[in-house]
């Protein structure tokens, strides 16, 4: 596994975003040649950063943030163009953590998404449990999907987003909590990043 960031972490501001995570998109959204657009779907919990992290790709108020716990109900479209990477099209998706048969819904709903991305942010708060746990499923999904017989072919790759919540944790166990989290979700050949937002 190749990290970008071991103990330095990258604040996701305007100014410093392209150094921190546009580098590993512009690796992964090397699209094979006919494709217009590359599709990039963020996954993960609820309240793990996803919208957040949506409003910094666009530069602006795209999804609705908030600390109430499934505030994205569906799944939010938006297209753009990146510098060195092309158009893309950036999808938003609920927590995939949520109870209920809305719940259940709501992570149909984002593993449709998954269906069509050529690369999937995953984003993880490694303290949250949950967290860690919906990461799992979603990482579990795309596995599944590059095995199964109608998917055959199929290459979206994963980046792991590890999001470390500004001025919430403690930089210096910051690294044994990553590793300790590693150890436990399915990775390997992913791409990760050490970020907060």
């Amino acid at each position: 596994m190749h990290r970008l960031r071991k103990a330095e972490y990258a604040h996701l501001g305007r100014r410093t975003f392209d150094r921190s995570i546009f580098p590993s998109l512009r690796t992964f959204a090397s699209s094979p040649s006919g494709v217009i657009r590359t599709n990039i779907g963020i996954f993960g919990a609820m309240n793990a950063g996803k919208s957040t992290l949506m409003n910094l790709l666009t530069q602006q108020e795209t999804s609705i943030v908030d600390n109430k716990p499934g505030t994205t109900a569906d799944v939010k479209i938006a297209l753009m163009e990146f510098h060195k990477i092309g158009p893309v099209k950036l999808f938003d998706t609920p927590g995939v953590n949520e109870d209920g048969l809305l719940g259940e819904k709501k992570m149909r709903k984002s593993f449709d998404a998954l269906k069509e991305c050529d690369v999937a942010l995953v984003v993880i708060d490694p303290c949250q449990e949950a967290s860690i746990q919906s990461a799992g499923k979603v990482i579990s999904e795309l596995k599944s999907r590059k095995n199964s017989a109608e998917d055959k072919g199929v290459n979206t790759k994963l980046l792991v987003v590890y999001n470390i919540f500004k001025g919430k944790y403690d930089a210096g166990k910051t690294n044994s909590i990553l590793e300790a989290v590693e150890r436990r979700l399915p990775v390997d050949g992913a791409e990760v990043i050490i970020c907060y937002f």
